[in-house]
């Protein structure tokens, strides 16, 4: 409630301040009055938003000191980072190892952390933070921030990025670019320049018009910060971090990206590492005949090439993973249990236990690229997919993937029933 009042009271100083220095300057031309009380009445709202929120922190403050008065916070960059254990976020891939390591911990060290790490916390965190922030609270900060990259204390890390040139106050360009085209034309007003113009011709009318003391004045005066050309250049080279953060897919850890990173011997993209996991796990599901995951798999070698815009071979991966999930091979364990005589598994369990959703993620995958498919491709995935069974006919996949093309829906209940039918179909002709 504190950060609510004090982000209420700064714009109106902050405007009140900027008036004041240029009435100061003897630029007013006219209505000199009328800008003084507007300046007056800001600073006051501005004084009273503020007042209220330092009363509200020193409450807060009070209330807690007995709880903190025995904490140790870090001092360093590095001791900045904790464990990432309880982290829920939907959009971060929290990392496999160091998992409940805390730097209060005793057992743990500053070494438990690699480099690699330490880049990948910093490139997120100024890469949320990139169009400007000022210093917040430790609770104010993003959750994948505090919770995903594993920050306690995310207001000394960000105090270190400023000290260490990734952040920087803003330009006067950038500064003014945050006042709203109203608060734009009271300057320009109060200068005597024309009023007229779009949001981008007033902000360079005002700089035009500006000295340089009235302007450094101004930048001064702001507890904003953004990056810095040191800090732009750090999320270009490491803007592959950025990407495994927001990538959808959670089964890829920041330990599994490093690990594949480091193994191919070339340069590798962002889209090269991914599709080493991929083809590794495909790999090793085909050895461990573990086939349930495989479609998912394909599903993701396949969203890779439609990010690359290499639509050929996304047909071809988006038809594998929709092959995968009509074949039934998902049950395989099951059926092979029943097969080798397994007492556990009847023919009924078989056929109560399987339940299939219609494959939505793979449809939508194939929608995105159904021009570029061919009938060719179908022989090709059936040709290279070793599984030990389908329940789907190569005809009926092909009438599938028409129907998709044609734009044909199916409901879940009637692709549940389809699939029911030919499993149970399956099943009897393989009754022992």
């Amino acid at each position: 409630m504190s950060n609510l009042f004090l982000v209420l009271g700064l714009p109106p100083l902050l405007f009140s301040t900027l008036l004041l220095v240029i009435i100061a300057t003897g630029r007013v031309i006219q209505g000199k009055n009328i800008l003084l009380n507007v300046a007056i009445v800001s600073a006051v709202i501005g004084g009273i938003f503020t007042l209220i929120s330092v009363m509200l922190r020193k409450r807060r403050n009070a209330s807690s000191s007995h709880s903190n008065q025995n904490t140790t916070l870090p001092n360093n960059l590095e001791r900045d980072l904790q464990g990432y254990s309880g982290c829920n976020t939907q959009d971060y891939q929290a990392p496999t190892t160091q998992d409940s390591k805390t730097f209060d911990d005793p057992n743990s060290s500053n070494n438990d952390f690699s480099d690699e790490y330490i880049d990948y916390v910093t490139a997120i965190f100024l890469d949320a933070y990139k169009k400007g922030s000022s210093l917040l609270d430790d609770d104010k900060y993003w959750g994948y921030i505090r919770y995903g990259c594993g920050l306690s204390h995310p207001r000394r890390f960000h105090e270190e990025l400023i000290e260490n040139g990734y952040f920087e106050r803003p330009s006067l360009y950038d500064y003014l670019s945050s006042y709203t085209v109203a608060d734009l034309k009271i300057i320009l007003d109060s200068i005597g320049q024309k009023k007229t113009g779009k949001k981008v011709e007033l902000i360079d009318r005002i700089i035009k018009n500006l000295s340089e003391e009235e302007k450094s004045r101004i930048c001064n005066n702001t507890n904003v910060f953004t990056l810095s050309e040191k800090g732009k250049l750090f999320l270009k080279e490491h803007a592959d971090y950025v990407l495994l953060r927001k990538y959808p897919d959670g089964s890829i850890t920041f330990d599994d990206y490093i690990t594949a990173k480091k193994e191919i011997p070339f340069k590798a993209n962002f889209y090269d590492v991914l599709w080493s996991i991929y083809n590794k796990r495909q790999r090793d599901c085909l050895f461990k005949k573990e086939f349930e995951p495989l479609s998912g798999i394909y599903g993701n070698m396949a969203k890779i090439l439609i990010d690359e815009k290499r639509f050929d071979g996304a047909a071809y991966y988006c038809v594998k993973s929709l092959y995968l999930e009509l074949s039934g091979v998902d049950q395989y364990a099951s059926v092979k249990m029943y097969c080798e005589d397994n007492v556990l598994y009847s023919i009924e369990d078989l056929t109560d236990a399987y339940y299939p959703f219609l494959p939505l993620y793979s449809i939508n995958l194939f929608k995105m690229v159904n021009e570029y498919y061919n009938p060719s491709i179908l022989k090709r995935v059936i040709a290279t997919t070793r599984i030990p069974f389908s329940i789907t006919s190569e005809n009926e996949f092909s009438e599938f993937i028409q129907n998709i093309i044609n734009g044909n829906t199916i409901s879940e209940e009637e692709y549940r029933d389809m699939m029911t039918y030919r499993y149970k179909k399956y099943i009897k002709s393989i009754q022992r």
